[in-house]
Formats: structure tokens, C-alpha cells, sequence
């Protein structure tokens, strides 16, 4: 119901940025959710270049103990919060960590520390909950600070309803009574008799202070609101849809109860409904409430209380820039700020005028200002603050600016130039004007005197040009003078050099004709039958003209460029010339002449229609390349060309107006063309596939792409192998430069898809008929491992040419015993299935079942129509139809002997739908639809540009001229812009590439035995669709080949591993190759073909199978389980045997066996065995916290209490004895004070050491995931082993003490001596704990926790039995031996 905390860090530095904080202080929890978010944010603070000073983690106060510690760290870290340049402190915490936070701020001025003017900026984990011991914590620290709350909002009525709470409101609510008694401070239960405040019961929850409780509904009560509701929307809407479905609803109520939960999910997903207070619920496709989030200000007060001010709001679906609004105007800040905007910098920012320079050592935020060096400035920018932007370097000024001296802003340059109104300007005009009209006046002089002598002697008219010319030069230099302008800096020097080259040419003929004059004189010169020949233009037709072409005259020419004819030669050996190569018959790929006609029909309907280009005829110029460089450059030269002439660019004949170009098939020959044609600027459009390295938009800015980029089919062909599963195949690539980049780039990116490939295969191009033969030879080696392959997609990438070679070997290896190839063929759009006429009987079945990246197609309405009335004699200019038509039918239009085997004549009445589709197609395949739709693309830029046109002239005459004199690169503008709808329906548009938005029909080809074939469209490759959605398949219309019985094919190196195996790679072999080794114990693998086993969560474990994780089972010494019994009655059992013994004790405390060993002491050491058997209770059940606290503790206490009690009956005994020897100064040692110093003195020394372990590092719950598979063992962590060892230490050092004393005392006389027993007891106990050290550290889990209370029994039995049971004999048994004279008797 909360979106994701991404969404708030995104928040937080939009916030930042808005206020320009860059130095922060980062407060978060001290566990592993604080680590994780910081992980999360420190990258993204420094991506947006936000720092922080420090970071500090609030511990998570568990424990009323660790308040004691929060003083400690407060001393430490609180100089630090105070740093007065960190002003704004980001908190990332939940409740427990809050609390530690607000304890802070509530101690600080009670240790007199100053108070923290901070702005506290919050994320919604904490919504400023408290608890009742919190209403008297000044919440003054956090006046001002903002949060991101969940958002909110007041259903009607849920006020009126919290008034209504009182402690009875409803029945079974166990909240109520503790609420209530701590929200008003009173008790509900007057029976207590020291309870002074008693609760009416008549509190309203209105008078309760903000931090308690708040009445109006705050996010996380919104959220549980919504849930509820979308919870029982999900629940009506499975009730709709069950009566929908079933006939007859008896009984609705069962119908739903019989609902199972997880049907619930998928309506919950769905859900759509507008709440109580008008906002819309739903989920997004992750489960996420579609919600956003408050910017909120707390105001706080002095009575405790606080106000949420809405001051913004964070949009997590909005656009970046527009995820945060907020109003600056109502924000509160805290007091010490004074309600002017608070600043968090690590330094001041640089003023304009200085730049940046970062600090070594110190974070990016921290810098120094250095001063702009000369001719650069830092100029003062407006963002937002007021205050200066800081620069991080220094800019130059505008060319036409320079810097001011204090290098904070650029000042205009005074313009410059040789005006008419300056001095220097005025004399330059006045003295070429001067000269313009001397020489004007000289001009008119020889005019009027040009029949004198002194005119005519040197050439009247060449001195009438000098004139003219030197008259222009004086007038030119007024170009000179004045504001430079586009017109006179054009003409200035232009017009200079050819009015001065005329002036002195004009001088050199002079000079000539004197010379030549006076040459002629002399007798027998032959210069004067000299004369001035006139140049004439001829330009011959062209000698080499290409034979295949289609011209269709009109207004506008749109110009094309095909392969629709090949030819084969030999290869050339260099020792003729080119010219007498041997050219075989002329080889039409007849499906190509349907590329043809689809150009023909585009035209016929834009001619034909009379709201389009009114006035206007289209015509085209298509010509063969016959897929040879050489000529499609002499192809793309002749459409420059005047018709049948071969000189680009020159027009002395009836020019045709190319406007644009369509071409070609194949990316070399579409480069080839423009190569030529970005010169000349004409638009120029592929219909076929073109290579992204020669697609480059810097190299050909005029081309536009029919099929997109090639990449895309790149990707499409990954996903469809990974859609199959097919990670092991075979790749075909033409043995040629394509071929070389295509592997260049598709090998990483399968690798990088977990594809791999068997092998490669490099499929020559068959340009002369000779490398047929070493085809077949190079081959045939490589054929069987081909067939013998588990690799069953073959990925195929080339054009027809390439295709044609792969044909002929696939053709010619059954005759050449050749194994069949059954395999899945994967074809890019490079090639369509293309054949020549003599492929007619060349079976196509190993393609059965092929899946091809196919072009998009459609079929525009009337082109079916069009085909039936092609004939040979349809159009004429169309020199392809006679080749297509003889080829295509098998026959011969003029003689039968053109076609070697037939002898059969066309009637000229042949359909065209009787071919088969090997050969020709009647539905418009993915190339001719690319050139319909480049036709009409041409057709809506010249369209665009006459209304363009239209809008931008006042008056338009005559439309044809207009058309007739566009110049070829403005249509490209309109191209980039174009978007119309075909009459198939489909959207035509570029991109910002020109490439045309399309994508790929993913096609399956069935074949049939008679040569025919069907494209089945199975799926959609979009490249414009979502990333993990481009491609689009629907496996029931596959047809597979005929060797794989309908099922999928596989295609993987070897089997699939297993869940419960992983793979491991074989080496020497591609990664897709690899063995299947058991996961390692405590490892799973889920899936098949993991990478490597992962082990389960620290509460899960591995089945047998390693195949799944199961659920750990909680261990424990439980009161349940038999052992748990079994010790619980043993310590029972004990501890009644001692209150028994204990109860004779006291009431046979007269007599003397009870009096002989000092009494008190017996009384002690029974009550702690007691206590000793008792304290087994804290080692089983569930660990919790008291029990870990007080299990080894009371033990420990308890039993040096025993022990010394024990060792101070011994030591009694022994100064007993010796104090009756004569003078003996022992005697005053004697006595109660000496037995109970001894037991004081060892217990409180076990008991200052427990206190130090508690102090130090006390005993704790905790769980142990490892030490036993399947379980998790709940043990007391004993927090310090050390500790623990030393309490068991001491215990052994009491017992080692007690058990030399009393061996030492053995020997004294019986009737007063416990010696004897005690010296068994000792042992026994000894032995006891000796034995239980080496089994304690051997044992885990519950068995450890038995061994140690089956040890705390065995030896407080052996204390027990060994001490007391021969004096509960004599007091039971043998009550006679019970006096002082059997005693005395007995001693003598």
C-alpha cells in the first residue's frame, strides 16, 4: 500500500536540489536495513551531486540497558551534530530507532549540552509515533522538520467514530485497556489498592496531545483503510463473476466461503474503485499502490503538541521534473533560523567572477574560489536561491562579447567597420566618385568623337570595354564602404577580380592586335587569314547504354534501381580484354520483377487520383544493376543524366526531373548508389536491408530506410532462440565483408545471451560459374558433420546470391551421396525465398518448416488486380518484361532457340497466378511493399511541400512551375516529417534516423512436393515495443519439419541438467557444453541448467534430492519431548527428596546427629541443592531473554553456595579437632562467624564475577542455523565464553579445595567426622564435571543443554546422597544411635 522507497530517495534530492543543500548529515539505523540504505543513497547523492559530512547510525534500543550506552555515544558524536555548516540532517529510521533519536534530543540539555537548530528531513518509515513516557520529551529539535508521509485523507464519519471509543466499545478488543491507560495516564482496574488515578471511562480521545494520538486519519491508517476495502472489492468482484459462471447459486454464502485464499490475488491485482473520500485505489503491474506521497511540515508547540502542514506533494508516475511540487510560502523553519531559509554548504558559494577549485582530500562539495583568469568570466545566474550560482569553471565570453574587469560578465563589442559617415570613409567615396566621373566623362567623349582616326587606331571596341570595365572597378570599391552584408560581402571580391580581369584583358588584346598588325605587314604572313572560331556543344549518346531499364515519362521523375537480371561469366585471368569475357545468358530472378510492377501500380494510383498532386504527372526511370558495382554507379549515373546520354549534371536536351530515388535490394548496392547521390543531395530510399555500419547518418544524410536497422533482427533472431531454448547452432554467413561484420557482431551478442554455436559456416559468393566446382570439393568434408550435428537451428544470414550457392549444394547432395539435412532453418529478411528459373525443379523440402524475419507486409487494395492484366505488351519502355516473361513461363516471346531446351513460343496470354510462388507471388511480398510505401512517402513530402509552398506565396499562378523547379534536397525536409496512413492501413513515418517505423512478420515457410510454398505469419518482432515484449509468437501455427513429428525441436549440446545439478564446465568446449555435477552438500539447485548451486536461507535446508529448500524445525529441550519429561520429573523428584531431607532436618534439629556438624551450615547447603536441582528448570523450554540472563548466573551463585557450604563443614571438622590439642590457638577460630565467612566470602566472589559477565557481555537468545542439518537450534548465546569458563572454573576450584580438605580429614575420629562423605561427594563430583566438559563441547543443539542439566543433577544429587543419606538412615532407621551417649560410647 506504500510504493517503493526508491520513489522517496528520488524525493529527498529533488527536495535537496530545490533548497540547494549539498551538505547533509546522513542519520540512519544501526542494522542491516540502515546498511542497505545507505548502499542506496550514497550513490545517488554523489550522482547528483548532494554530499554529506558524516554518518551517523542510531542504535536500536532492545534493551532499557542500552540507554546507558546512547550517553557514551552522545558524547562522542553530538560535537559533530552541531557542525554549523550541517544544517540539514536526512533520517532514515523506523520506530525503535526514532525513539533513540528523540531520547537524544530529550537528554541534551539535561547534561547541559546546546540544542540542535536543525532541519530534520524524515522518509514515511516514522510518523512521529511516541509512547506515553514520551509526552513530557520536548519535541522542540524537530520544529520544522519535513517528511514524506504516506498519504492521507478523511473518510466521513471517522471522526464521529473516534468519538465514539470508550473502553467498552467492543468486545474482545485486547488493545484497548493498555491504550487507554497509558494514552490518559489512569487505570482501569480500581482493585489495585495503590493505583491513586482511576479511568471514568468517560476520556475523549479528542483531548489527547498530537505525539499520543491524533483524530484526524493519518497515511498508515489511510493504507489499512484502503486495504480493507480493496480486500472486500476483490472479494464482490469473485462473488460477480462465480453467479456469472455457474447456472444456479443456491447458497452464495458457501459458494465464497469455498473460496481458496490465492484465488483472491489475481482480483486483487485488478481491482479499480474510488474510495469513500472520491480517490481512486488500484494496484500498478508490481502490487504497488498507485499513491503518492505528502511533503509534510511539523510545527511543533510548546505544550508537547504538533500540526502537519501540507506544503508538497512527490508524484512518483509524474515526469522527473515534475515528480516534486512544492510551496515554499507556508514552511515553518525552526526558530533558530529566524524563517529565513536555512543554508547546508560545506563552503560559501563562489561569487561571479570566480570558479571552482576542488580541495585535495576533501568531498566534491568542498572547494576553494579561484579568480577567472583573463578573457573568461563567471557570470551570476538566477537559480531559484538568490544567491550565486556556484561555476565550476570558468566560460569564454560570445565572439561578440568580451569580459568586464572584474570577469562576472560579458560587455558587447563596439561594432567596427569603414563607414560612409567617418572621415576616412567620406574622402574614399568622394574619390571614387571622382574618378567614376572622369572616366565616365573620357567614355562620352569617345562616343561622341568614335568615327575620329585617333578612336579607331586601336580598336574602338575594346576601348570601349576598358572604359566600361575601369568605370565599374571605381564604382566597385563603394562595396567596400558601409556595414558588411550578406549581398556585398558575396559581390565584393567577385565583382572586383572580373571587372579588374576584364579591364586588363581588354588592355592584352589591344596589345595583341597592335602586335599581330604590324606582323601582318610583312609579305608572305600568313596571319591574316586568322579567325575566331565559335564553340560548339555536342554530346554523343551513350555507347554503353544499359539494356534493362522502364521509363515512364511524366512531370516528376521518382528513379529506382533494382536487381531483377544477373548475369554469370567466367572468371577473368587477365590475359584478354575484359570486354571479350565470355557472358552467359542473362539470368532473371523473376520474383524481383514484382519489386517492379509494385513501383508501376504506386504510380498508376497517384496519377489516377485527382486530389493529389492536381496537375501534376509522376513518372520513373527504373534500370538494372545486374548486383555489380560498376554498374549501379553507371546505373545511378545515367539517372543524373539527360535520357540516353551519359553526362551528369548537364542539361542541353529535354531533361527529366529526377526528384528522388528508390534502391536498392541489397546494402552494397544501396551504398553504391548513395555514395553518388548524397553529392547531388537527392533523397534517396532503401527497400532492402542496410547494413548499420554503411547506415551511418553522417556518411548518407539523404537515405532513408525502408526495413529497419539490422540490429533489430540481430536481437530478434536472440530472442527467438532463447524463446525455443535453443543455446547450441550452426551459423551460415556470406564469405564476404557483410558476412565478416555480421560475425563480428552476432557471436558476442549470443554469447552474451548464453548462446552458443557449433560451428560456422562461410558460404562463398558465386560470381563466376567456375567456384561452383570448389563449392561442392570444399564442402564435402564438412557435409556430414553438418547432418551429424546436434545443433538443429541453423541461423542462415545472406542475400539471394549467397543463398543461390547454399541451394545448389543443399540441390546436389543426394546425387552426390550427401547425408539429408533436417534441420530448422532461421532466415533474416536479407533474403525471400528468391529463385531463378532454373531452381523451378530444385526441391525445397530441407527448407520445410524454416522461420524467417520477413519483411512487413500488407496487400493494397486493387494489386492483385493489377497483376492479372500484366501481359508482355502491358507498358511500353518496359525492357524486363520480355526476360521475366520468357523465364518465368518457359518459353520464347520471338525465337524458340533463346531458350536452349524449349522450343515453345509465349501466346502472350499467360497469367501470371499460374507460376509458382518458387518463382513469383501474386500477394505483394515485404520488398514490393516497401517500395508502394516509399512511392507514396515521395508522393506526401511533394504534397507537404506544395502546401508549404502554398502558405508561404501571396499570389500562385501557375502551379507546374513551381513543382518543375524544386530543388531535389528541399524534399528532404518533408521526407523526415511525413506520416500518412497507406490503403492497406498501416502508419508510414521515419524516425529520428530515418528508418521506417516497422518491424518484422515472423514467418513459417511450408513447402509442398510440387516446388510450391505457403508463409504462415506465427508472430511479431516489434522493435519498437517494450524491452522483453519485441517479440511476439504463437507456437500452434508452427509447422516443423516433417523429421520432427510436430514436437519442438531441440537444439542444446547436450541434455538439460537437472534441479539438484549444476553445470560445470567441459573444458576446451563452449560454455553451452558442460556435465552435470550433484549439488554440494547444503547447496539446491531449483531450475534446470543452473550455473551453480546456491545454498538455502539460513532457515531453509537442502532436501535429499537437493532440489528444494524445506523449512528448518526450531529446536529446543521442550517440556513436551520425552527427554524434556523425563529431566523435568528427575528435578522434580530431586528437589522433593531435599525438601524431605531438609523437613526431617528441621524437625529432628535437636538432636545431636543434626547439632554435630554445625547445624546452619547443614540448613544452607540443603536449601541451595534445593535450588540447585530448581535452577535445571531455566535450561528447558524456549530460550528467552530472562531465562538466558539468569540460566548459567543462578547456577553458578547458586552452586558456590553448596560447595562452599560444603567446604566450610570440612574446614569446621578440621579446626575442631585440632583446637582440642593442648594450647592450641585455633579454638577461638571456632564458631558460626568462621562457617559463614567462608560461604559469604566464595559465593559473593562467584557472584561479583556474574555480575561482571552480565556487565560486560551478558547471555542472549540467539539461533544456530549451521550446526545441525534441519534445524535451527533456539540456545542462550552465553555472550562471552571466557565468562562462562570462569564461573565453571571457580566451581571446580571450590570443589578441587573441598576435595583436598576433606581427603586430608578422612582419618579423624568417626562419630564427629563428615570427612569420609564429603571426600565421595567431592569425588563424585568431580568426576561428574570432568566428564561433562569434553561432552559439552562434542554435543549441539537440545543434547548439549540435557548433558549440562543432567550434570546439574547428577552432581547435586551426588552432594545429596553422598552427604546425607547415612544421616537419614540413623535418623530414620536407627533412631537408637541418635544420642549423646551412643556417641560418646562409639568415640571411646
Amino acid at each position: 500500500m506504500v510504493p517503493s522507497e526508491t520513489y522517496q530517495y528520488r524525493g529527498v534530492v529533488h527536495l535537496l536540489h530545490h533548497f540547494g543543500w549539498t551538505w547533509i548529515g546522513l542519520l540512519t539505523m544501526d542494522n542491516d536495513n540502515g546498511n542497505w540504505f545507505l548502499q542506496r543513497i550514497v550513490p545517488i547523492l554523489s550522482e547528483n551531486s548532494i554530499c554529506f559530512a558524516f554518518i551517523y547510525k542510531l542504535p536500536m534500543l532492545t534493551y532499557m540497558d542500552e540507554i546507558a550506552n546512547l550517553f557514551l555515544i552522545q558524547a562522542e558524536w553530538y560535537p559533530v551534530l552541531m557542525d554549523r555548516k550541517t544544517n540539514v540532517f536526512y533520517v532514515y529510521g523506523e520506530p525503535p530507532a526514532m525513539i533513540a533519536l528523540r531520547v537524544t534530543l530529550f537528554i541534551a540539555p539535561l547534561v547541559f549540552l546546546p540544542p540542535l537548530g536543525k532541519v530534520w528531513i524524515v522518509t514515511s518509515h516514522w510518523d512521529f509515533e511516541s509512547f506515553s513516557a514520551q509526552k513530557i520529551a520536548d519535541t522542540e529539535s524537530l520544529h520544522g522538520a519535513l517528511s514524506f508521509t504516506v498519504h492521507s485523507n478523511q473518510p466521513p464519519g471517522f471522526q464521529e467514530f473516534l468519538q465514539s471509543i470508550r473502553p467498552s466499545w467492543a468486545g474482545g478488543d485486547g488493545f484497548i485497556q493498555n491504550f487507554w491507560e497509558q494514552a490518559f495516564s489512569c487505570f482501569l482496574n480500581p482493585e489495585q489498592k495503590e493505583i491513586k488515578t482511576i479511568c471514568s471511562g468517560e476520556e475523549k480521545l479528542e483531548s489527547l496531545p498530537g505525539p499520543v494520538f491524533e483524530m484526524h486519519m493519518t497515511g498508515y491508517s489511510y493504507n489499512v483503510y484502503n486495504a480493507v476495502y480493496a480486500v472486500a472489492h476483490a472479494l464482490h468482484n469473485i462473488h460477480i463473476h462465480r453467479s456469472k459462471c455457474r447456472r444456479l447459486v443456491k447458497d452464495r454464502r458457501l459458494d465464497v466461503l469455498n473460496m481458496q485464499p490465492w484465488q483472491l490475488h489475481n482480483y486483487l491485482r485488478r481491482i479499480l474503485f474510488n474510495n469513500s473520500a472520491g480517490e481512486t485505489i488500484q494496484f500498478d503491474q508490481d502490487g504497488e499502490l498507485v499513491t503518492v506521497f505528502d511533503v509534510t511540515n511539523w510545527v511543533t508547540f510548546s505544550n508537547g503538541s504538533f500540526a502537519r502542514v501540507k506544503v508538497g506533494r512527490l508524484d512518483p508516475l509524474a515526469t522527473p521534473d515534475k515528480q516534486l511540487t512544492l510551496n515554499d510560502v507556508p514552511i515553518v523553519w525552526h526558530r533558530s533560523f529566524n524563517q529565513v531559509l536555512p543554508i547546508s554548504v560545506c563552503n560559501d558559494p563562489c561569487q561571479p567572477g570566480y570558479s571552482k577549485t576542488k580541495m585535495e582530500g576533501e568531498k566534491f562539495c568542498c572547494y576553494n574560489c579561484t579568480r577567472c583568469s583573463e578573457g573568461m568570466i563567471s557570470e551570476q545566474k538566477d537559480n531559484g536561491l538568490f544567491m550565486p550560482s556556484d561555476m565550476d569553471v570558468c566560460v569564454k565570453c560570445l565572439d561578440d562579447h568580451y569580459p568586464s574587469k572584474g570577469h562576472n560578465d560579458c560587455i558587447p563589442k563596439v561594432t567596427s567597420y569603414l563607414s560612409y559617415k567617418e572621415t576616412l570613409g567620406i574622402i574614399l567615396v568622394l574619390m571614387a566618385a571622382s574618378f567614376s566621373l572622369v572616366t565616365l566623362f573620357v567614355l562620352v567623349t569617345f562616343l561622341k568623337y568614335k568615327d575620329t582616326p585617333i578612336v579607331k587606331a586601336n580598336n574602338r571596341s575594346l576601348t570601349y570595354i576598358l572604359l566600361i570595365s575601369l568605370l565599374l572597378c571605381f564604382l566597385n570599391t563603394l562595396l567596400f564602404i558601409g556595414q558588411p552584408g550578406e549581398v556585398t560581402c558575396l559581390l565584393r571580391q567577385t565583382t572586383f577580380g572580373i571587372i579588374f580581369s576584364v579591364s586588363l584583358s581588354s588592355m592584352l588584346a589591344k596589345t595583341i592586335t597592335v602586335v599581330v598588325a604590324f606582323v601582318a605587314t610583312r609579305p608572305g604572313s600568313h596571319m591574316k587569314n586568322w579567325r575566331m572560331s565559335s564553340i560548339n556543344c555536342a554530346i554523343y549518346s551513350d555507347p554503353f547504354p544499359i539494356p534493362h531499364t522502364f521509363y515512364q515519362p511524366g512531370d516528376l521523375i521518382i528513379g529506382g534501381i533494382t536487381i531483377q537480371v544477373i548475369s554469370f561469366n567466367d572468371a577473368p585471368f587477365f590475359m584478354e580484354h575484359p570486354t571479350r569475357t565470355v557472358i552467359y545468358e542473362s539470368v532473371s530472378i523473376t520474383k524481383n520483377y514484382q519489386h517492379i510492377l509494385a513501383l508501376a501500380f504506386a504510380i498508376k494510383e497517384l496519377n489516377e487520383n485527382p486530389n493529389f498532386l492536381p496537375n501534376i504527372s509522376l513518372g520513373f526511370y527504373i534500370l538494372n544493376s545486374y548486383n555489380l558495382g560498376r554498374m549501379t554507379y553507371k546505373a545511378t549515373l545515367s539517372l543524373l543524366s539527360t535520357q540516353k546520354r551519359l553526362v551528369p549534371n548537364f542539361s542541353c536536351d529535354i531533361q527529366k526531373k529526377l526528384i528522388a530515388v528508390i534502391g536498392g535490394i541489397v546494402s552494397e548496392t544501396s551504398a553504391n548508389m548513395a555514395t553518388i547521390f548524397n553529392i547531388y543531395k537527392y533523397s534517396q530510399l532503401t527497400y532492402g536491408p542496410f547494413s548499420s555500419v554503411q547506415g551511418d547518418k553522417k556518411q548518407f544524410p539523404f537515405l532513408f530506410r525502408m526495413v529497419p536497422n539490422e540490429a533489430y533482427q540481430y536481437r530478434g533472431i536472440v530472442h527467438l532462440l532463447q524463446h525455443f531454448g535453443w543455446t547450441w547452432t550452426v551459423l551460415f554467413a556470406a564469405d564476404d565483408d557483410k558476412g565478416d561484420r555480421f560475425m563480428q557482431i552476432i557471436v558476442p551478442m549470443l554469447s552474451e545471451n548464453g548462446i552458443c554455436f557449433n560451428f560456422t559456416v562461410r558460404v562463398p559468393q558465386q560470381t563466376y560459374l567456375d567456384d561452383m566446382l570448389d563449392l561442392i570439393a570444399s564442402q564435402h568434408r564438412n557435409f556430414n558433420v553438418y547432418a551429424q550435428s546436434k545443433a538443429n537451428a541453423m541461423f542462415v544470414y545472406g542475400e539471394y546470391v549467397s543463398m543461390f550457392s547454399l541451394r545448389l549444394l543443399l540441390f546436389l547432395a543426394p546425387f552426390i551421396l550427401f547425408p539429408p539435412l533436417h534441420k530448422v532453418w532461421i532466415v533474416t529478411c536479407h533474403w525471400d525465398f528468391e529463385s531463378v528459373s532454373v531452381q523451378r525443379a530444385w526441391d525445397i523440402g530441407t527448407f520445410h518448416g524454416a522461420l524467417s524475419l520477413a519483411v512487413h507486409s500488407n496487400q493494397p487494395p486493387g494489386f492483385q488486380t493489377f497483376l492479372q492484366s500484366i501481359s508482355p505488351s502491358w507498358a511500353k519502355g518496359d525492357g524486363f518484361i520480355e526476360n521475366f516473361w520468357e523465364q518465368a513461363f518457359s518459353c520464347s516471346l520471338r525465337n524458340p532457340r533463346v531458350h536452349g531446351d524449349s522450343n515453345t513460343m509465349c501466346s502472350g496470354e499467360e497469367k501470371l497466378y499460374s507460376i509458382p510462388a518458387i518463382l513469383f507471388e501474386m500477394s505483394m511480398t515485404g520488398h514490393s511493399y516497401n517500395v508502394y510505401n516509399a512511392v507514396y512517402a515521395v508522393a506526401h513530402a511533394l504534397h507537404s511541400f506544395h502546401i508549404f509552398r502554398s502558405r508561404h506565396r501571396t499570389i500562385e499562378k501557375v502551379r507546374r512551375p513551381e513543382f518543375y523547379n524544386v530543388q531535389p534536397w528541399k524534399l528532404h525536409h518533408f521526407l523526415r516529417g511525413i506520416m500518412f496512413n497507406n490503403s492497406a492501413g498501416d502508419t508510414v513515418c521515419f524516425d529520428e534516423n530515418g528508418e521506417l517505423k516497422v518491424g518484422f512478420d515472423v514467418t513459417n515457410w511450408v513447402t509442398f512436393p510440387n516446388g510450391s510454398f505457403a508463409r504462415v505469419q506465427v508472430g511479431r518482432l516489434d522493435p519498437q515495443a517494450p524491452q522483453g515484449s519485441e517479440l511476439t509468437i504463437n507456437e500452434d501455427l508452427i509447422t516443423w519439419h516433417r523429421t520432427f513429428n510436430q514436437v519442438v525441436p531441440l537444439s542444446i549440446c547436450n541434455e538439460h541438467c537437472q534441479p539438484g545439478y549444476s553445470r560445470k564446465k567441459k573444458e576446451g568446449q563452449a560454455f553451452c557444453c558442460y556435465d552435470c555435477a550433484p549439488c554440494p552438500e547444503g547447496t539446491v539447485s531449483q531450475d534446470e541448467d543452473m550455473d551453480a548451486c546456491i545454498k538455502c536461507p539460513q532457515d531453509l535446508y537442502a532436501n535429499n534430492h537437493q532440489n528444494q529448500c524445506i523449512p528448518k524445525v526450531l529446536s529446543f529441550l521442550s517440556y513436551t519431548e520425552i527427554l524434556g519429561i523425563a529431566l523435568t520429573m528427575l528435578a522434580v523428584i530431586l528437589a522433593v527428596i531435599t525438601a524431605l531431607v531438609l523437613g526431617i532436618f528441621i524437625k529432628h534439629q535437636e538432636t545431636p546427629i543434626v547439632k554435630a556438624n554445625n547445624q546452619n551450615l547443614t540448613y544452607v547447603l540443603l536449601i541451595s541443592l534445593l535450588l540447585c536441582f530448581l535452577c535445571s528448570f531455566f535450561f528447558i523450554g524456549r530460550p528467552l531473554q530472562v531465562t538466558c540472563l539468569l540460566r548459567q548466573t543462578t547456577f553458578g551463585i547458586v552452586f558456590s553456595v553448596a560447595l562452599s557450604s560444603v567446604l566450610a563443614k570440612t574446614i569446621t571438622v578440621v579446626l575442631a579437632f585440632m583446637a582440642t590439642k593442648p594450647g592450641s590457638r585455633i579454638r577461638k577460630w571456632i564458631g558460626k562467624r568462621m562457617a559463614s565467612s567462608v560461604v559469604l566470602i566464595c559465593s559473593f566472589s562467584q557472584a561479583g564475577i556474574c555480575f561482571l559477565w552480565l556487565c560486560i557481555s551478558p547471555p542472549f537468545p540467539d539461533r544456530d542455523m549451521h550446526s545441525i542439518t534441519g534445524e535451527i537450534i533456539l540456545q542462550c548465546n552465553e555472550g562471552s565464553a571466557a565468562m562462562f569458563y570462569c564461573v565453571l572454573g571457580y566451581l571446580g576450584f571450590l570443589a578441587t579445595v573441598s576435595f583436598i580438605v576433606a581427603f586430608l580429614a578422612r582419618k579423624l575420629p568417626d562419630s564427629f567426622n563428615e570427612a569420609k562423605f564429603i571426600t565421595f561427594s567431592m569425588l563424585v563430583f568431580c568426576s561428574v564435571w570432568l566428564s561433562f566438559v569434553p561432552t559439552h563441547l562434542s554435543t549441539k543443539g537440545k543434547s548439549m543443554v540435557a548433558v549440562e542439566v543432567f550434570t546439574i543433577l547428577a552432581s547435586s544429587a551426588g552432594l545429596l546422597g553422598c552427604i546425607f543419606s547415612p544421616k537419614c538412615y540413623i535418623i530414620i532407621m536407627r533412631p537408637e544411635l541418635n544420642n549423646r551417649d551412643q556417641l560418646i560410647r562409639r568415640k571411646k
